[in-house]
């Protein structure tokens, strides 16, 4: 992809820690859930309005693409889009799952630890959901800073968690300027971030 300075690993990584939030994430947030669409909605509304031509749109972790496929629907052709995660399997789900946008270059997934790197792109909008969860404590927030550094000025982070701790203030101390909550459910959290 011209402009994108990334490294894809194309051999399976694997992934020591992560945590229980994946396991209770993925059973709230699963395809066929009133939570999955609600926040597949919520992510497209926040996020369209950042999907100008030729942007780039980074999804840290794809999850086999199903958080960033309504945004790729929305933009396909108009930007181009790196999704990332950190197995094999989720990649390949995405890439499965978008083939066309992928055999026309507007869609490149790829294996990437957030534990070990960031991917050094520029993005309009980059969005994280259940990411933070699997990172380790001290790597948080060097995460958070790289996230706003990366984005491009008036660009946007859409951030899903598990409400366990203050987020909202970790994103005022990465350096975002305006930060809204998007959705909520239980326990889960959605926050736009603005640069």
């Amino acid at each position: 992809m011209a402009g994108a300075n990334l490294e894809l690993s194309s051999s399976q990584t694997s992934v020591p820690h992560s945590s229980a939030i994946t396991t209770q994430h993925s059973a709230a947030l699963e395809p066929g859930t009133s939570e999955y669409y609600s926040l597949q909605q919520a992510v497209l509304e926040a996020g369209k309005t950042f999907l100008v031509h030729g942007g780039r749109v980074v999804d840290l972790r794809c999850d086999g693409g199903r958080w960033i496929s309504s945004l790729i629907q929305w933009a396909c052709g108009n930007c181009q889009f790196i999704a990332l995660d950190d197995t094999q399997e989720s990649v390949q789900e995405c890439i499965d799952q978008h083939k066309m946008c992928v055999h026309l270059g507007f869609v490149e997934a790829g294996l990437m630890d957030l534990n070990e790197r960031f991917p050094e792109t520029a993005s309009v909008l980059t969005l994280s959901v259940g990411s933070m969860s699997r990172l380790q404590a001290e790597r948080k927030g060097e995460v958070l800073r790289s996230i706003r550094r990366h984005l491009e000025r008036g660009g946007a982070f859409i951030m899903m968690e598990r409400a366990d701790r203050d987020w909202e203030t970790e994103l005022r101390e990465a350096g975002f300027r305006e930060i809204r909550r998007i959705w909520r459910r239980g326990a889960f959290i959605a926050w736009l971030a603005l640069r």
